[in-house]
């Protein structure tokens, strides 16, 4: 094992399902490589399941597989109890697709009245020629042949019904469809559906002036004509694109929520965007349907049989609510938020020297820890101190892995808009000594006197966890502050973690020499915490739990 390189004290050292013995004496793989060739199929995956060669990259061929998913219990939605996709696909499937449950994460989608359960949102890095999805469900206060299939056609901002390609299987409970895409699929009663625009239609003052077809002046097809048609005979004091008076009587958005907004501001929720933009374009109502065999009767306020009368009402193909300036609920405005109605979720960075051996070999340790557990890093080689500068100060925006020396321009983010809410961990790898770290191999690039302020203009969002993997890093003495605890000072975050003597990284282990490894907190009186110690802990191994000594640092330099 010392010769391979392999811990001794783990019997799968890469954590790929075969234990180091299996790799070298049955499989001739790479005990230290989760993926031997490197073809996207971790090495237990092809031996195990598709008994290939895990040797040969061979991840172009589409293989049948077939991937589950259970949600979660929900007091509100519980009517889908497992989600199935099933098909020909590149790679392994359990690896690079996921479905994820959106209810209460992409706000818009979960306010939709007729949902049979939570929605889901299904996307794959492998290929595939067509799939087959799955909803199971548990009997409920709905008839089953009103369940129906609707997905979200993104490109055009549209909820839109699956149509012939869905079936029902009575007694096993499930619907089935095909599709030759991922996108994101709910399980929908149709006849709430229905329920939920109609009563949109006649929720809205005066609802026959959102007709297009009334009068028999406009073709359904010629709804910008229409609008022009408003926009001329009521005007736009505010310029946003929408007509005042539909401001003001309400617009049904494309989930039939109806909407209002101030005639006399174009940014109504002053979220950095106008109300025409967030209300999107306005289309007419005549495909809103797939089965139209309900329409309401206003006489007796009921849903009943007959032919669609309400085809020819308008609607617009909402991008954000025009009333609510954070749609997702996030805590980013509509205006700066890339994803305005799905939650930004957390960021994971991982910043390194690309100089040295070592501290590659650890940061690769730590990208695989996140990769195995379906966790993309984004991993920055810092250059130097303006790039460390403007790392901590555009957190939320992301970064393009591509760094460019030197400077903060070689640091791009990826986006202009908001793209995280919150950070769950930045790893630290660089070399270093006592008050300081080297970036790129130069000697006190960052010292910690100076944290305070080169990050007085740090991002003020959520920040969980720092841990720096640098040598010395949380030593201090009498005249040299610590690196550690001056990143939990100017970052805010909940946690920093750092060692007090020489740090080794060796077999997914890491070694502290001649000092601890120690986690630091502010209690209630903002007092400097230490919990810990410990000295050899494996990759993401925290100092944190039931039994841990915790210490108030009284001796820190001011």
């Amino acid at each position: 094992e010392s010769q391979l390189g392999t811990n001794p004290k783990n019997r799968d050292s890469d954590l790929d399902g075969l234990t180091d013995g299996a790799e070298v004496n049955l499989h001739g793989t790479d005990p230290q490589k989760y993926d031997t060739d490197d073809d996207g199929m971790s090495d237990s995956f092809e031996v195990y399941t598709y008994d290939c060669n895990p040797k040969v990259k061979d991840s172009d061929k589409k293989r049948d597989q077939t991937l589950e998913f259970y949600p979660k219990a929900n007091n509100k939605l519980d009517g889908v109890i497992k989600v199935e996709i099933s098909g020909a696909i590149t790679g392994a499937m359990s690896e690079n697709t996921k479905i994820r449950d959106i209810y209460g994460k992409d706000l818009h989608t979960s306010s939709i009245e007729a949902l049979v359960g939570v929605p889901v949102d299904i996307e794959t890095t492998g290929e595939f020629d067509e799939m087959t999805i799955r909803f199971y469900y548990e009997e409920g206060d709905y008839d089953e042949d009103d369940l129906m299939i609707m997905w979200y056609d993104e490109e055009n901002g549209e909820y839109v019904e699956w149509e012939d390609t869905v079936w029902l299987n009575d007694g096993a409970n499930y619907v089935e469809f095909k599709t030759n895409h991922f996108s994101k699929y709910m399980l929908i009663d149709e006849k709430v559906w229905i329920e939920t625009w109609i009563r949109a239609v006649y929720s809205v003052k005066d609802p026959e002036l959102n007709n297009v077809g009334g009068g028999g002046h406009f073709s359904l097809s010629d709804v910008e004509s229409y609008k022009n048609s408003m926009l001329e005979r009521y005007g736009d004091k505010d310029k946003d694109g929408i007509p005042d008076i539909m401001e003001t009587n309400g617009m049904i958005d494309n989930i039939g929520h109806v909407i209002f907004s101030d005639p006399n501001k174009a940014d109504s929720d002053e979220d950095y965007l106008i109300d025409g933009i967030e209300m999107g374009q306005m289309s007419a109502m005549q495909k809103i349907f797939t089965r139209s065999y309900y329409y309401y009767n206003k006489l007796s306020s009921t849903i009943v049989s007959g032919d669609a009368t309400w085809e020819g009402y308008v609607y617009f193909k909402s991008t954000s609510e025009a009333d609510n300036d954070d749609s997702d609920g996030d805590d980013a405005k509509d205006g700066v938020d890339k994803t305005k109605n799905d939650k930004n979720g957390p960021a994971n960075y991982i910043l390194f020297d690309n100089t040295d051996e070592d501290t590659l070999e650890t940061k690769e340790a730590y990208e695989n820890y996140f990769l195995k557990r379906g966790i993309i890093p984004t991993c920055l080689e810092i250059i130097d101190k303006a790039q460390f500068q403007k790392f901590y100060e555009k957190l939320e925006y992301g970064f393009d892995e591509n760094v460019k020396p030197i400077g903060a321009a070689g640091l791009v983010c990826s986006s202009d808009l908001i793209q995280y809410s919150c950070v769950d961990n930045i790893i630290m790898i660089f070399h270093g000594n006592i008050g300081f770290i080297n970036l790129s191999g130069q000697t006190s690039s960052v010292e910690a006197h100076e944290i305070e302020s080169l990050l007085a203009n740090c991002s003020r969002i959520k920040i969980k966890n720092i841990d720096c993997q640098c040598c010395f890093s949380s030593k201090y003495t009498n005249e040299t502050k610590s690196i550690v605890i001056e990143m939990l000072k100017a970052t805010h975050a909940e946690a920093s973690y750092g060692a007090s003597g020489l740090l080794i990284y060796c077999c997914n282990c890491n070694q502290v020499i001649f000092g601890e490894y120690c986690k630091y907190t502010f209690d209630d009186q903002n007092r400097i915490i230490e919990g810990g110690p410990c000295i050899i802990f494996l990759v993401m191994q925290r100092v944190s739990g039931h039994g841990i000594p915790y210490y108030v640092v009284d001796d820190y330099p001011s």
